[in-house]
């Protein structure tokens, strides 16, 4: 068997435990188990989730039944262990697109932030559901990428630097919001709403946000630079090195995600009190756009820059040494 044939066993045996994992769950839930989470309303239509006050009973069944499913795929495409075809990896890339887009939130975000900023005690309830489902999307996308026969969906040089550009420059736009409001300055919002937002401790997180912003913009330039891939000679700490490539494609692929499922959950927000099922508050007003406006770049940018990693990944495996990548039928990768 060939280093693709036994990438491929590993990422779909992995996908088939994760969702064998997932299937007990939803028994269990069936069942009464504690820690539903899909029963919330009032946080999670906040949050813009697409799943909420569903029954445990009749939610945990379907759950069990589309794991059984999936592992049914996940067998027969083990059983066929030397090959890789289109369809297993299209099937692998859908079920892993599905789960990123019917359960993540906003609240991931949320959480990544106060991560980020050391308020532990501040985590929601609902993210370690959620990074659970992101595990096992991740399981599932990478037994697709492990089937995609070589050279299948790349794209022209001009695409990736389009793609990249816009991931370095849509953060920008929430960056400078956030420094705005740093600096003192609220415009395309209302003095009552903008009240909380002027104390000194608010506009302490606003700067520490909009520093971290455009931190990640300017990391992003590094994902078509040279001192991207290795490390600068005049670094103090490895000079000249070759950056390690998950350690950029790992960080950069969890914030595409993260970025992606908020941005998708204030869309949906919207278009939900647009059409009247949730009640619409003060942060979606008009005469408050500058509160969600900067917000809708948070979907555009998440997928950017996970195109961006994407192929900077691709790009780093293709030109690594013989000895580290893999050559067809060598068994090397």
């Amino acid at each position: 068997m060939t280093a693709v044939g036994k990438r491929g066993v590993l990422w779909w045996t992995a996908a088939a435990i994760w969702t064998a994992a997932y299937g007990g769950l939803g028994l269990y839930w069936a069942r009464g188990g504690a820690g539903f989470p899909y029963a919330e309303a009032g946080a999670a239509r906040s949050a813009g989730a697409l799943l909420v006050g569903l029954p445990p009973g009749a939610t945990g069944v379907t759950i069990a039944m589309i794991a059984v499913a999936l592992l049914a795929l996940a067998a027969l495409r083990l059983l066929r262990r030397s090959e890789t075809t289109m369809w297993s990896a299209r099937s692998a890339g859908a079920v892993a697109a599905l789960l990123l887009l019917a359960v993540p939130d906003a609240r991931l975000l949320v959480a990544l932030v106060n991560v980020l900023m050391l308020r532990l005690g501040d985590l929601p309830a609902m993210v370690p559901h959620q990074v659970f489902v992101l595990a096992g999307a991740f399981a599932w996308w990478r037994a697709a990428q492990a089937d995609r026969p070589p050279g299948a969906g790349t794209r022209p040089s001009g695409h990736e630097r389009r793609v990249w550009l816009a991931a370095v420059v849509l953060p920008l736009l929430y960056a400078a919001r956030q420094l705005t409001w740093a600096l003192g300055i609220h415009v395309g919002v209302s003095e009552e709403f903008v009240r909380p937002y002027t104390a000194p401790g608010a506009r302490l997180t606003e700067a520490v946000l909009g520093a971290m912003t455009v931190a990640g913009a300017l990391l992003t330039l590094g994902l078509r630079q040279k001192w991207g891939s290795r490390v600068p000679r005049w670094s103090p700490i490895l000079p000249g090195r070759p950056v390690p490539v998950l350690l950029v494609a790992i960080p950069g692929g969890l914030a595409a995600i993260i970025l992606s499922a908020a941005g998708l959950s204030i869309y949906r927000g919207l278009l939900s009190m647009a059409l009247g099922l949730t009640p619409a508050g003060p942060s979606a007003a008009l005469e408050n756009w500058a509160v969600w406006l900067p917000t809708l770049a948070w979907l555009p940018w998440g997928l950017a820059l996970g195109g961006a990693t994407l192929h900077y990944h691709r790009r780093r495996r293709a030109t690594a040494p013989l000895g580290h990548r893999h050559v067809p039928g060598s068994g090397l990768s």
